[in-house]
């Protein structure tokens, strides 16, 4: 294994481990059966939107509320998990690109590159999880790498390629 594939995997497991704690956090605050934090921030976000922002949150945001609420907490811990075990990585990091840019949308910050570059989270999570998406993460010791090698064998070719 090269170095930039153990700084890759500590990219991974940092990213994971980040999604898994915020994921976990929303499960024992209720997620799962109360939409009552996610409405919360939905109408805050409302009384300073404008334009396609709050159509956006007054027709699918705070309407679907009670949907989004527990899908944001699964999703979040689902994405560390995926991350921290390296499985279906690519998939799991275009995903969590999405829900980045979904939250930013949705509070705004993402109509001002000055506030979408200004956010302490937002830049950085958004271009960790592009480089996890282009450098297929899952490959440097994940179960990804497992499942390529098996994929290979299948195809008839050696159990000893190189999955890159």
């Amino acid at each position: 294994m090269k170095h930039s594939d153990y700084y890759v995997l500590f990219l991974r497991l940092s990213v994971g481990i980040l999604f898994l704690l915020i994921g976990i956090d929303k499960l024992q605050n209720g997620w799962l059966t109360s939409n009552e934090h996610l409405n919360k921030s939905l109408y805050s976000y409302n009384d300073n939107a404008h334009g396609i922002q709050k159509t956006y949150l007054e027709k699918v945001a705070i309407p679907l509320s009670a949907v989004w609420s527990p899908l944001i907490a699964l999703g979040e811990t689902a994405l560390g998990i995926s991350l921290v075990i390296g499985l279906l990585s690519r998939l799991s990091t275009m995903l969590g690109f999405i829900m980045v840019l979904n939250f930013h949308f949705t509070n705004g910050n993402l109509f001002s590159f000055r506030d979408f570059c200004e956010s302490p989270w937002a830049l950085v999570l958004v271009m960790c999880l592009l480089f996890l998406f282009l450098t297929r993460s899952g490959y440097r010791w994940g179960l990804d790498a497992i499942m390529g090698i098996t994929v290979s064998k299948r195809k008839g070719k050696s159990s000893k390629t190189k999955v890159n």
